[in-house]
Formats: C-alpha cells, structure tokens, sequence
C-alpha cells in the first residue's frame, strides 16, 4: 500500500525495528480497521508501506504481522536515503506455509544496503514531580 496504517507507529514506538526511521509516520488519521481484519482472516500476515521516502524499516507486530517500508526508488522528491528497493524472497514448499525474507538493495548496483541496524523501541521513564 501507499500510505502506512495507524499500527505502523505503534510498531516504532514499542517494537524492535531494522533499518531507517528518519521521517514521521504519515498515515491516515482514522483507524479503518484493515489491521484487524487482516489479523481477524488469518490470510495477512506481512504489510509493506511506502509514501515516507526517509524511512525503510521493518519489524514483527504483536507476533503476529510484520511491517515494513519499501525505499524510495527515484531520484526526485523528498529523502536522503539512497534511492533503491525492498526485495522480498517468498519460498513454498509442497504442503508447507509459504515463507518470507525482506531486504533493501540500494545504488544503481543494487547491492544489499549494509546499514539496516537494529533498534529497540523507546523506553520512556517517569520523573517525580513536585
């Protein structure tokens, strides 16, 4: 899809992560319910976004989804990540659920971008107030 689902920041602020966060999450303001329903079928089990060309990161929500941001493919437009992909690698093997990998190739070479580091979700304290 285009645009994120509303469950994307959540991911961000309590998930791991891999790869670039460097843009806010741009969704939409109402929650239509597709991550529900995705999850409710048991027939979703990975959502790609693309729309924020500063990020391109992935993680595994609530166990049971994973998300992800594709890169931005062009040269135009806004962004400072180096223009490339998301590849996604599916495997099926008879009788067996498919299965899948995801990782982003970037430059005209297309090689496999080394710096999609892990990122654990923010921790957040509380001061005393007085």
């Amino acid at each position: 899809m285009h645009k994120p689902i509303p469950e994307f920041m959540n991911l961000v602020n309590h998930y791991e992560i891999s790869g670039h966060k460097q843009q806010e999450i741009n969704c939409q303001a109402i929650n239509a319910g597709l991550f529900a329903s995705g999850l409710e079928t048991k027939k979703t089990v990975w959502v790609n976004a693309g729309h924020d060309a500063n990020n391109d990161f992935s993680g595994r929500y609530h166990n049971e989804m994973m998300f992800s941001y594709s890169r931005k493919s062009g040269y135009g437009g806004h962004g400072h990540l180096q223009p490339g992909a998301r590849v996604f690698k599916l495997t099926q093997s008879l009788h067996e659920p498919m299965h899948g990998i995801s990782y982003v190739v970037e430059g005209e070479a297309a090689t496999v971008s080394p710096n999609m580091a892990k990122h654990s979700a923010p921790s957040f304290g509380f001061s005393l107030q007085t």
